[in-house]
C-alpha cells in the first residue's frame, strides 16, 4: 500500500509542476498564401512562465495541411535559407515565431485560405501539455 501512495504522490507532484509552467499563446496568424501556393507560414508569440527549460517539438492544424513543421530562417553567404528543426528551446518569457525567423511552416495545403478565416493551431512541447490558439489568416500587407 505504501508504494502505491508514493506513486500517487509523485504523479500529483509532477502534475502540479506542469501546471506551474504556464504557456500562453498570442498573436496567432497564418499568412495568406500567394494564389496557387500549397505552403505558407504561421506565426505566434509563446509566453512561457516556468523555471525549467522546455522545447517546442511540433505543431498541427487539423485537416488543413499534409505536413506542419517548425522552421528557422538563417543567413548563409548572403542568402536567406529555411530549414526544418526538431525542436526550439524555450526559456521563461516570450518567444516569437515570426517572418524571417523561427516559424510554423504549413505544407501541402488542402484548401484555399481566405483573409479573416480562423484555424486552430496546436503547439506540442516536450515537457508540457499541448497549447492551442485560433490563428487568423492575414494578407502579407497586414502582417507587422
Amino acid at each position: 500500500m505504501h508504494a502505491q501512495e508514493h506513486s500517487e504522490s509523485q504523479r500529483a507532484t509532477k502534475q502540479s509542476a506542469i501546471k506551474q509552467r504556464a504557456i500562453h499563446l498570442s498573436g496567432c496568424i497564418i499568412q495568406a498564401p500567394i494564389p496557387g501556393a500549397k505552403a505558407t507560414g504561421a506565426y505566434v508569440t509563446i509566453n512561457y512562465q516556468g523555471s525549467a527549460t522546455i522545447a517546442l517539438v511540433g505543431a498541427a492544424f487539423a485537416d488543413l495541411a499534409a505536413r506542419v513543421e517548425i522552421h528557422e530562417m538563417t543567413m548563409k553567404n548572403g542568402t536567406m535559407s529555411m530549414q526544418a528543426i526538431d525542436k526550439l528551446t524555450l526559456n521563461s518569457g516570450d518567444t516569437q515565431l515570426k517572418k524571417g525567423g523561427y516559424h510554423v511552416m504549413i505544407m501541402g495545403l488542402q484548401q484555399e485560405l481566405l483573409p479573416n478565416e480562423t484555424y486552430t493551431m496546436t503547439l506540442m512541447f516536450d515537457q508540457h501539455p499541448p497549447a492551442t490558439c485560433e490563428a487568423v489568416v492575414k494578407s502579407v500587407a497586414d502582417i507587422h
